[in-house]
């Protein structure tokens, strides 16, 4: 063979050793990045799915005391159409005694605690006889002609909260094929209707406006509301407005400051047992305020803790 054959044979046999050492080194470190890759998916997932069943949660409570209380809307009705003393009145000839009084007594008691001698029924066939068309009819004339010219008030009823701007409303029930009188309040079925408010001035918030929301107006505050109202609801929300001004922890090995808020926590706590304020009237409020005052390594440990202990 030629010598400049041999040389060549030799260069190309080298190159393609080469060229295989490349591609191997090049598949080695593509399969060791995927392998990390992969190992640092698993880690992370197993990390997530253990954080995730351990249902930490984060809950903000803040304390507002608003000066104007906009009012709910509500709505009484009464299922009786019309008084019976004013119904038997006008219309005797629809009324009449209860076929068995001693029976209806017994389970009427309410109509039998004055004079049962004038007691009278309408003719609606419950203990009386039958006379229901005309009768509805006659709360149908009632309600079309004297209702709209009377006022309620002196045919159904009167309006259970005398202070407010109740409206009567009268609702058709077609189970009975009659009207009944409704009084609401707050309703807004317009948009140019006026919004029923309440002034809060004469609250819990007037009588400790003056306190700054810190650790040390607790007591005073507590004192205040205690004297006013002795009311336990205002009370505890006075514990939680406390509580949430205490600096949260944020290295867990400081020992000070576990030692402080745990003192803090237990003599406001102490404080509401005093007064025996039960605890699990707020027990669900105060855990999760607790939770944001520790550190995030703290918190993750109770929380699982709780988890087990359930």
């Amino acid at each position: 063979m030629h010598q400049t054959s041999s040389v060549k044979l030799i260069m190309s046999e080298v190159n393609n050793r080469n060229i295989w050492k490349i591609r191997l080194t090049w598949k080695l470190l593509k399969s060791v990045i995927f392998l990390v890759c992969v190992t640092c998916f698993v880690w992370q997932s197993a990390n997530f799915f253990g954080l995730y069943f351990t249902y930490p949660t984060t809950t903000s409570v803040d304390l507002t005391f608003p000066e104007v209380l906009i009012k709910p809307a509500i709505t009484f009705c009464n299922n009786n159409p019309v008084k019976r003393k004013k119904f038997c009145t006008e219309y005797p000839h629809l009324c009449q005694k209860p076929n068995n009084l001693t029976e209806f007594c017994t389970k009427h008691p309410y109509f039998c605690k004055a004079d049962i001698s004038n007691l009278v029924i309408p003719k609606l066939g419950y203990y009386a006889s039958n006379s229901a068309h005309e009768v509805q009819d006659a709360l149908m004339e009632i309600y079309i002609h004297n209702v709209s010219q009377d006022g309620p008030d002196l045919w159904s009823w009167k309006a259970p909260i005398r202070e407010s701007k109740m409206k009567a409303t009268f609702i058709y029930d077609y189970s009975r094929s009659v009207y009944v009188t409704c009084y609401s309040t707050n309703l807004h079925i317009y948009g140019s209707e006026e919004v029923e408010t309440a002034n809060s001035s004469g609250s819990a918030a007037s009588a400790i406006k003056g306190l700054e929301l810190k650790d040390e107006n607790y007591d005073s505050s507590l004192e205040i509301l205690q004297s006013r109202y002795d009311n336990k609801d205002v009370l505890i929300q006075a514990l939680l407005g406390s509580l949430l001004n205490i600096t949260p922890i944020k290295n867990s090995s400081n020992l000070d400051a576990l030692r402080n808020m745990h003192d803090k926590i237990g003599t406001q706590i102490r404080d509401l047992d005093s007064i025996s304020v039960d605890t699990k009237s707020y027990a669900n409020l105060l855990t999760p305020i607790i939770i944001k005052l520790l550190s995030s390594d703290l918190a993750l440990g109770f929380t699982r803790k709780t988890v087990e202990e359930k």
